[in-house]
């Protein structure tokens, strides 16, 4: 049957295939004699399996190792290459007669917020050809091989389709028929052109005439018109709903009935369609009347006894149409006793204008005259905006203020509360823009005095912020709740009762929005059919609201079923007395002989009741119905007529959009019908004609294919960057790069589904975007951290994590991702490594190549000038409250590989593809969200600030000049201490290809430092960025002294570390007297001081020729209390030269190291054998260990394990813990290990392992993986 369109959908969703929230409805099944009636159905090819080769498309898409994590077994392939499905029929396929069809629509579940369609690339209609007809870029299927009744069919995607679940379904007979706009693009009319070949109606070669598609509406509306009369006949009854829509300045009618389908699926028996359109060509109610019975007669509808309720709006009541057209009908009746009875038929104002009524109530009121004047005011501000000048004036005031282009809506007294709401919610987002127009406006306009008193009082009401922003933001709340309302009041299979609750609850939600509106809400009068000069309109709404417990007593089966027999059918048939007096259904018959129908049917839900206790309303009633003898017909054909008595919200006001768009352009239209989509899915025996396959199909990335934007040409670049499944992340510092392991474990459980739902909630509206791996990496960027839309990971870098996880505890992405998709809560905690890690999985598990990037001494500029600016007093002491702008120690981003056609240049497309990088760590908000990039590292080498996505910030990441300034005072001069230019950016490593060590990437973000190219890029982007900066009292260079700052940073914890500060004389007569500072303080990796250790002030003089080093013990005991999380330090020192004006500034930061844990093997990995794995390191510290815990994790091989150590770890003394694991998956896997205790923490190592399959007994340990970390 036809599905009602909502009016919120875009405009084009009127020719979709399927909604992703309801299933295919299906028209009654005819009975054997009507088959022969129906050749269409003669030796029909039905589908008795579909195979989707799930393991043999694994093997050739490289995705077979994603079974792993999945709940259910489903197919995972790549877009844009081939893969196979297997097909068996309950007959011989052949190609000249037989024709098939796959539908591919994207799956978003519950939160499905649009129709599947062709023209956002949600669905796609792939016809089934003989041999490969294959389009450039599109989708496309034929046979590979045909053995009779089971033919393979050769699927490829597109390269550019969606990335995401999607769902399948094979038709094999003509199933779907919509309404077609001549119009439409090329592209989207020959693809409706194909669903109509494919689907048994053979237009031939079809032109774009307007006749050739007035003849294609004609031919497959009859056919609607013959199916939708042969339900009619044997249903007891159908209710009416018209409106009226303007198309073209002419007004169509719009006929809708509505029916119980007792063969549709359960949950669906009440459906409603479409069933004309005439135009109207005089506007008074005889004229409308007649064309209700023309359009009705054409499905069978010639009788009052056949209609139970007829729905329309205030205009329709106001002309009589209802009542003029039950006479009319009535007088068509050849029986005269028939003609003389009066029809009982309730006469009803649908849901949506009875609402509309009571809110223009509420608004009269006294106290609510301001909501018309906000509104008046929109009006009048917007008009101002809709075209020519203004609207220019518009877009140019949105982009310099940052805004998003977003086009004005004009107020509408005859649209419904989801138009308001969304005038006032585009009203309220481009106030500023009116503003800033509206000024511009009033400084040089030159109309009359007149015009420029209402500028200056629009002027004056915008600036007015709170007072009219509140009133319009108050409007908004109401429109809100109300089109919320109007959406619920729209479902089609919800039961009388069930849709008068949200009625209810509708009008009970617009008195609660009293406080806005300040007026109390009065629908009363208005359900009574009353109109404003005290006339009835013969509306039944008051009476239908009264009799509706009759209603619910006489037709809810399931309360029925639940009631003992005494009693409650003498209540069912006092309620049908009561029901009939009111006027809500005719004479019933025979009170017996009803008595005895309500018996049976109650003896017949009990019995099915006693197998099947569950069963509901929709469910007994097709079972009443297919046993509908003649002492239970009179019960079903009653309980029909009440289950359609109370129709949804305007149905057809709802189509009218859809209407407009279909025939819109037909000037010379007459009659023509507007037909919603038509499924006829007719089952013979037990092979259905239309199968939709169960098992979901995931649609990834492709690597592998020339033709996808993610294209990695070298297979070592494949196996590294996007499958394999473990890596190493850096920290530490430039001088000692520390490699620490990361499961990446994209095809752990839940993992995938995780990473798609990632995607998904940062992408819900314009899917087509999914097919961008550029906006889906940005994606990743934003929801990674939980700062926009409660993504993946909370950031903490306080040092305090209670009430979650230490950052440094994690060892892999799996268990945050699992956590995440479980709860649908942030995980706590993490820190630039973890995010690092998390969008690595997420991106690998998409199918796009991507590796994490360490950058020492990344610079976190905040005010967008590309220097570091750092302040420090006399004695070398940071002064915090002015140091914004920090340097990390190292920080963690990732490198994504992709095209990027979205840059404009003159160059070759391909000159900013490559990798691209992008970070998850929050730290500035770009475009709304906390996201960084993806931006071409093309871009950041050559300074291009400007490119997007934030080439600016990671070009200061890298390549920011560190400024260093002494700070005396608020009154006194800054005095420029060193300017280090070469300070940021020390060196960007990654994980080697192939190898377990590290590469430099530094040459591929920036210039070798101190060149001349360097420079001239840094200017450049300081010119860029328009910021000016001037340094003032340069420091007086002194050649005499020269100083040097040296430090040993091979420093294992436990150990005194020394600072060492040499002076050299260099002048050959003249001694010089100098003062020293030697500062030592702990230090966050983010570059912000944490806690003082050690401090020493020194004077001494030099001789000339003569050198003297002073040097500052820190001994453990001195620095083990304050250390915070990375065991790094900040050193500095400065140096005054007595008597003159020479000051020496040096500051570096380090860490002590920890130690590295062994991992040994006793026995040969193999698949499902028991494996001893052993872990030990010494206790590097002065002081025992406590509480201490191991933490055994791997891919492939094991679920992480924990392991307690059971006694108190001396001095200097090894510990060691012992697992027993059984590796589940053959292949090369990384065994990672981790440590921490009370008084030690983040101490790491790993192992890699080949792990041998179950039929083979070695294994071994790879020779290029050390089993102790950091001797890389």
């Amino acid at each position: 049957m036809g599905q009602c369109f909502s009016r919120q959908r875009h405009k084009r969703e009127y020719f979709s295939i399927n909604r992703s929230d309801q299933s295919d409805i299906v028209l009654p099944k005819p009975a054997t004699s009507d088959l022969a009636s129906q050749p269409l159905l003669d030796g029909a090819l039905a589908v008795a399996e579909l195979d989707l080769c799930v393991r043999t498309n694994g093997a050739d898409h490289c995705t077979a190792v994603y079974q792993r994590g999945l709940r259910r077994r489903a197919l995972v392939v790549r877009r844009g290459q081939p893969f196979h499905i297997c097909v068996r029929f309950n007959r011989k396929y052949t190609e000249e007669r037989d024709h098939i069809s796959l539908i591919f629509t994207v799956d978003e579940g519950d939160r499905a917020a649009d129709v599947p369609s062709v023209g956002h690339g949600t669905l796609e209609a792939v016809p089934v050809t003989p041999e490969d007809e294959a389009p450039t870029g599109a989708w496309h299927a034929h046979i590979a091989e045909n053995e009779g009744d089971k033919i393979t069919l050769r699927v490829t995607s597109s390269a550019s389709s969606i990335v995401g679940k999607w769902r399948l379904e094979q038709r094999v007979i003509r199933t779907a028929y919509h309404v077609i706009k001549h119009s439409m693009p090329q592209l989207q009319f020959e693809k409706m052109i194909t669903l109509q070949d494919i689907n048994g109606l053979n237009m031939g070669n079809i032109g774009h005439s307007f006749m050739q598609m007035n003849r294609f509406r004609r031919e497959f509306f009859l056919e609607v018109l013959e199916l939708l009369t042969r339900h009619i006949s044997r249903t007891a009854c159908v209710a009416v709903m018209a409106d009226k829509v303007t198309v073209k300045h002419r007004t169509i009618d719009i006929t809708a009935v509505m029916a119980v389908v007792p063969e549709a699926p359960s949950g669906h028996l009440i459906q409603s369609f479409v069933v004309g359109a005439p135009v109207v060509k005089k506007h008074d109610g005889t004229s409308l009347a007649n064309g209700w019975i023309k359009t009705l007669a054409a499905v069978g509808i010639k009788s009052p006894k056949q209609i139970a309720a007829i729905c329309t709006d205030g205009q329709y009541h106001g002309l009589s149409v209802p009542s003029k057209f039950l006479e009319q009908l009535a007088k068509t009746q050849e029986d005269v006793r028939e003609r003389s009875m009066s029809p009982c038929v309730p006469m009803l104002w649908d849901g949506a204008h009875l609402l509309a009524l009571a809110e223009d109530s509420a608004k009269d009121e006294d106290k609510c005259l301001w909501v018309w004047a906000v509104v008046n005011s929109i009006t009048r501000v917007t008009k101002r905006h809709t075209t020519g000048k203004g609207r220019e004036l518009l877009r140019n005031a949105q982009k310099k203020l940052g805004l998003k282009k977003k086009c004005p809506r004009l107020w509408s007294t005859t649209r419904f509360a989801p138009h308001a709401a969304a005038v006032l919610k585009t009203f309220l987002y481009n106030m500023p823009a009116y503003l800033h127009c509206l000024e511009a406006e009033y400084r040089t306009s030159t109309a009359r005095p007149d015009a420029i008193e209402v500028l200056r009082n629009d002027l004056r009401l915008l600036r007015d912020d709170v007072c009219f922003r509140g009133q319009v933001a108050a409007l908004l709340d109401v429109y809100q709740v109300l089109a919320a309302g109007s959406r619920d009041l729209q479902s089609l299979q919800k039961l009388p009762w069930e849709r008068q609750g949200d009625f209810a609850d509708m009008v009970g939600k617009l008195t609660a929005m009293a406080g806005a509106l300040k007026a109390a809400v009065r629908p009363k009068r208005r359900e009574e059919g009353v109109n404003k000069a005290g006339e009835r309109k013969g509306s039944s709404n008051l009476r239908l609201i009264k009799a509706m417990p009759h209603v619910r007593m006489v037709a809810d089966l399931d309360q029925l079923s639940s009631s003992p027999t005494s009693g409650v059918v003498d209540d069912m048939l006092k309620s049908v007395d009561r029901l009939r007096s009111d006027g809500l259904i005719p004479e019933t018959g025979s009170t017996e002989r009803m008595r005895d129908a309500m018996l049976a049917s109650y003896k017949v839900i009990r019995a099915e009741r006693m197998n099947k206790p569950n069963l509901g309303n929709q469910e007994l009633f097709k079972i009443l119905w297919q046993r509908a003898e003649q002492d239970i017909k009179p019960y079903i054909n009653l309980v029909t007529r009440l289950w359609l008595i109370s129709p949804c919200e305007s149905v057809v006001e709802s189509m009218g959009s859809v209407v407009a768009d279909v025939f819109g352009e037909h000037r010379n239209l007459k009659h023509a019908n507007a037909a919603m989509e038509l499924v006829v899915d007719t089952r013979t025996g037990d092979h259905s004609l239309n199968y939709s396959h169960p098992t979901l199909v995931y649609m990834l990335f492709n690597p592998w294919c020339s033709e996808d934007a993610v294209y990695l040409p070298e297979p070592a670049e494949r196996r590294e960057y996007v499958e394999s499944d473990a890596g190493l992340l850096y920290r530490g510092s430039h001088s000692r790069p520390r490699p620490c392991p990361w499961s990446y474990g994209q095809y752990e459980a839940d993992v995938l589904d995780c990473s798609l739902a990632v995607v998904g909630r940062a992408i819900c509206n314009r899917l087509a975007d999914r097919a961008d791996p550029v906006l889906v990496v940005r994606a990743v960027s934003a929801m990674v951290n939980h700062c926009d839309e409660d993504g993946v990971l909370v950031g903490n870098w306080s040092g305090e994590y209670a009430g979650g996880t230490a950052p440094t505890r994690w060892q892999g992405s799996v268990q945050i991702l699992q956590q995440y998709h479980r709860t649908g809560r942030p995980v706590k905690f993490g820190q630039c490594w973890v995010f690092a890690g998390v969008s690595t999985t997420v991106c690998r598990a998409l199918g796009i190549p991507c590796r994490p990037v360490t950058n020492y001494s990344s610079a976190h500029d905040t005010h967008g000038s590309l220097t570091i600016d750092v302040f420090y007093d006399s004695e070398g002491e940071p002064i915090e409250r002015l140091n914004r702008d920090s340097t990390w120690n190292f920080h963690v981003w990732n490198e994504a590989w992709m095209l990027r056609p979205d840059l404009e240049s003159t160059a070759s497309r391909s000159s900013y593809g490559g990798w691209q990088a992008f970070d998850a760590t929050p730290q500035e908000v770009s475009e709304g969200r906390y996201a960084c990039g993806p931006c071409a590292l093309q871009a950041v080498r050559n300074g291009e600030v400007k490119r997007a996505f934030d080439v600016g910030f990671v070009f200061a990441e890298v390549n920011a000049d560190r400024v260093f300034w002494k700070y005396s005072g608020p009154r006194q001069p800054l005095k420029l201490l060193l300017t280090e230019r070469a300070d940021v950016g020390k060196a960007v490593v990654t994980k080697a290809l192939g190898e377990w060590t590290h590469e430099d990437l530094t040459s591929k973000y920036k210039h070798d430092e101190e060149t001349d190219v360097e420079r001239r890029t840094m200017l450049n982007a300081l010119r860029e960025t328009g910021h000016v900066f001037s340094r003032f009292y340069l420091n007086e260079e002194l050649e005499d002294i020269h100083c040097d700052f040296a430090l040993n940073d091979d420093i294992v914890i436990g150990q005194t570390f020394h600072v060492t500060l040499r002076v050299e004389n260099r002048s050959e007569d003249r001694p010089y007297t100098v003062s020293a500072h030697l500062r030592v303080d702990t230090q966050l990796y983010t570059g912000r001081a944490g806690q003082f250790v050690k401090k020493n002030n020194y004077r001494f003089q030099v001789e000339p020729g003569n050198e003297e080093e002073i040097s500052m013990p820190v001994s453990y005991d001195e620095y083990y209390d304050q250390l915070v999380d990375q065991s790094a330090f900040r050193i500095a020192a400065i140096v005054s030269v007595l008597d003159t004006d020479y000051e020496y500034f040096a500051s570096d930061d380090f860490r002590v190291r920890k130690p590295d844990i062994r991992i040994e093997l006793d026995g040969h990995p193999s698949v499902g054998a028991e494996l001893r794995v052993i872990a030990e390191f010494n206790n590097p510290l002065p002081t025992r260990l406590t509480r201490g815990r191991f933490l055994l994790e791997g891919g492939g091989l094991t679920e992480p394990v924990k392991i307690k150590v059971n006694k108190t770890v001396g001095p200097y003394e090894p510990v060691r813990a012992v697992a027993t694991i059984v590796p589940w998956s053959a292949g090369e896997h990384l065994l990672a290990a981790k440590f921490y205790s009370k008084q030690l923490n983040d101490v790491d190592g790993f192992l890699r392992i080949l792990v041998k399959p179950r039929l083979e007994n070695t294994g071994s340990i790879l020779e290029d993986g050390s089993t102790e970390l950091g001797r890389m």
